[in-house]
């Protein structure tokens, strides 16, 4: 009952926002699942960023990164996915023998979570003071999040840092300048998971590209400040102006 008395409101919001502007998701996973929801059309507008200082990234890390707000739905989907699907693949490759995933966000977890101890190839952090150090430590950003609905803020991040990231094609269904093999690579099963961690660890210009790539990507359409982001705002703005605009 409390779940559709929220869905309820949140499509009552949604059908006032299109009455007098503008319904709008920020991922296209979520277009689908509003208009079904609140039965009016709905506009994509990607959130934007101010600029991130780049990490000065160091050549020889071996750390990767799984990174998230532990009070979130979205991160703990992403922790019960990666520790039940990729996790066991991963710990009996080679790849806990010459890096080290590092689970890192603040907030605390659910006690039915259940997230391996530190051992071999993984250390749990938790909350970390200097979060600009883990980037720069990092060979790539971990996102591991099935679910289709949402905008994966981890990953502008990553890409504002110049960080390389790894993520499952879930994630890259939110975001429409995801190209694999550019700014990012895209896996889709334990296996590919494991081949990409090898790929970039053992391709140090593949990383760096990745970095670059994704460093691009932000700058060129993630920033607040650049032309694409201050174009889609003002066309949404001028579109919702109108409706409370009186025709002569």
């Amino acid at each position: 009952k409390r779940t559709a008395h929220i869905r309820n409101e949140e499509a009552s919001a949604l059908q006032e926002a299109h009455q007098r502007g503008v319904a709008a998701a920020y991922g296209p996973g979520d277009i689908a699942y509003i208009r079904d929801n609140a039965g009016v059309p709905v506009e994509l507008c990607e959130l934007s960023f101010p600029l991130l200082d780049q990490a000065q990234i160091n050549p020889e890390a071996r750390d990767f990164l799984l990174l998230g707000n532990f009070t979130t739905v979205h991160t703990r989907y992403g922790l019960e996915y990666f520790f039940q699907e990729i996790w066991p693949h991963w710990k009996r490759s080679d790849l806990p023998q010459f890096s080290t995933i590092r689970v890192v966000g603040a907030g605390k977890l659910p006690f039915n979570l259940n997230i391996p101890k530190d051992c071999q190839g993984l250390q749990f952090v938790g909350f970390a003071e200097n979060l600009m150090e883990e980037f720069a430590q990092a060979r790539a950003v971990l996102v591991a999040v099935p679910i289709s609905i949402g905008f994966r803020t981890r990953v502008i991040e990553a890409w504002a840092r110049g960080v390389p990231v790894i993520m499952d094609r879930a994630s890259a269904r939110g975001l429409p300048e995801v190209v694999d093999n550019k700014n990012c690579l895209v896996a889709d099963s334990p296996a590919e998971w494991l081949n990409c961690a090898h790929r970039i660890l053992t391709d140090p210009l593949l990383a760096k590209q990745l970095g670059s790539g994704g460093r691009q990507t932000f700058e060129q359409y993630y920033w607040c400040e650049n032309k694409a982001a201050i174009k889609r705002y003002r066309e949404l703005s001028l579109k919702a102006v109108a409706k409370q605009t009186p025709s002569i």
